[in-house]
C-alpha cells in the first residue's frame, strides 16, 4: 500500500477552498498577525511607510461581534425533551467530548464552527476498545467513554459518498504535539492522518529513520457500527455541494477587511491633518544653517520645499478634511450592511449603526 499517495489524496473542491477557510478563520481570531496578511499598501505608499502603519494599524472585530451574537441568541433559551432520551445518550450528552463537555457546551462551539467555516465536521468516537467493559463501574474506572469532536473543513481532506450520499470513507488529517512530559519530550507537531471505512479506521503517522522520512500505520482497528462516524453540520441550508457549504460570514469577512484597511487610511488623514507638513520657498532656506534645523522642527520632522521666486510665503499643507468624511460615510454604511446582512443592526447603538436604531433585546 502506497501510503504516501493516499494521504497526499485532495476533495477536487479542497484546493479552491482552503485558502478561503483559512481566511475565515484568521478574520474570526483577529490579532496583530492578522494585519500582516490583510492590511493592503496603497500605491502612493512606501515600504516603509507601509510597515509604520501595519504598526499602528486596529480593527473591532465585527467578524468575531457577528458570530458570537448569532450563537448567544440560538443557546439563550433551554432546550426541553418531551421524553428522556435513553440512558446510554443522557449519559453522552452529559459528557459529550474527553475534556467532560456536555453536548450543549460541545454544540454552542460546533456552532461557532460553523458560522466561521460554513460546514464543519463531527466525529464520534470511543476509547471503550475490543473488550466489552464487565460493569458501568470499570468503564467509569478505566475512563472509557463515546465522545464527540469538531474536525474543520481544513482538515477534512478527501471522501467517498455513495449513489444515495451516504459517506463511504474519509480521510482527515489529525497533528499531535508531543508535550505528555515537560522533560522527556519533544514539544513537535506530529503529522498524522485517520481513514475511516465503513469496516475499519487506520490511523497513519509520519516518522523519521535517521535521515528518512516515512509514513506507517501507527494504529488500525475495526469500525463494529457499520457506517462511518462522521455527520456534517452546516451553517446554512442552501448548499449544493457534498463536501462544503457557505459559511454565516462568507460576505462578513470581506467586508470587515474593508472597514480595517479604510480605519487604517483614516488615521493617516487624521494624523496628517492634525500634524501639517510646513512648505517654505527654498529660496529662504539653506540646509547646514541653524533657522534651517528650526524650520525642520516646526514641520514636524519633514518640510516641502518650493520655489518661491513669486513671492510666495511659507504655509502648512494637510489632506482634504473631504477625504476623511468619506471614508466615515462608507465605513459607516459598510458596517451597517455588516449587520443588516443577518439581522442584528437593531443589537447596535444609535452612535455606531449610522441610521440612529436603539439597542432591541429581541433582535434574535
Amino acid at each position: 500500500m502506497d501510503l504516501k499517495k493516499v494521504i497526499e489524496r485532495r476533495h477536487p473542491e479542497y484546493d479552491g477552498l482552503v485558502k478561503h477557510w483559512n481566511f475565515l478563520e484568521a478574520t474570526y481570531k483577529g490579532g496583530r498577525s492578522w494585519f500582516e496578511e490583510n492590511l493592503f499598501q496603497y500605491h502612493k505608499e512606501g515600504t516603509n511607510e507601509h510597515k509604520d502603519r501595519l504598526c499602528r494599524a486596529y480593527r473591532f472585530n465585527h467578524t468575531r461581534e457577528i458570530v458570537n451574537l448569532v450563537n448567544k441568541y440560538t443557546f439563550r433559551g433551554e432546550v426541553k425533551l418531551q421524553e428522556e432520551p435513553i440512558k446510554e445518550l443522557g449519559e453522552f450528552w452529559k459528557q459529550a467530548t474527553r475534556d467532560g463537555r456536555s453536548i450543549e457546551q460541545c454544540m454552542q462551539q460546533a456552532d461557532i464552527k460553523s458560522s466561521t467555516f460554513g460546514r464543519i465536521w463531527i466525529v464520534v468516537d470511543s476509547n471503550l476498545g475490543e473488550a466489552v467493559a464487565i460493569s458501568v463501574a470499570d468503564q467509569k474506572a478505566s475512563g472509557s467513554q463515546v465522545y464527540a469532536y469538531i474536525v474543520p473543513p481544513t482538515h477534512m481532506l478527501d471522501m467517498g459518498f455513495g449513489d444515495d450520499g451516504e459517506l463511504l470513507w474519509a480521510l482527515i488529517y489529525e497533528p499531535k504535539r508531543d508535550d505528555d512530559d515537560p522533560f522527556t519530550s519533544s514539544g513537535c507537531i506530529q503529522k498524522r492522518w485517520r481513514i475511516w471505512t465503513k469496516e475499519k479506521w487506520f490511523l497513519i503517522a509520519e516518522v523519521t529513520e535517521g535521515t528518512k522520512m516515512k509514513y506507517v500505520i501507527e494504529e488500525e482497528g475495526d469500525n463494529a457500527l457499520g457506517v462511518v462516524p462522521i455527520v456534517a453540520l452546516d451553517a446554512l441550508g442552501n448548499h449544493e455541494s457534498d463536501y462544503s457549504s457557505p459559511a454565516l460570514i462568507n460576505d462578513i469577512a470581506y467586508l470587515d477587511r474593508a472597514v480595517a484597511n479604510y480605519l487604517s487610511n483614516l488615521y493617516d488623514i487624521i494624523q496628517d491633518q492634525t500634524f501639517s507638513q510646513l512648505a517654505i520657498p527654498a529660496q529662504n532656506l539653506a540646509p547646514g544653517e541653524d533657522d534651517y534645523q528650526k524650520m525642520v522642527e516646526m514641520g514636524t520632522k519633514r518640510v516641502f520645499v518650493y520655489d518661491g521666486e513669486g513671492g510666495g510665503g511659507p504655509f502648512y499643507l494637510s489632506p482634504d478634511v473631504k477625504q476623511a468624511h468619506l471614508i466615515v460615510d462608507v465605513i459607516s454604511k459598510i458596517i451597517n450592511e455588516i449587520y443588516h446582512s443577518v439581522g442584528v443592526a437593531g443589537e447596535r447603538t444609535k452612535a455606531d449603526n449610522s441610521q440612529g436604531i436603539d439597542n432591541s433585546s429581541v433582535v434574535a
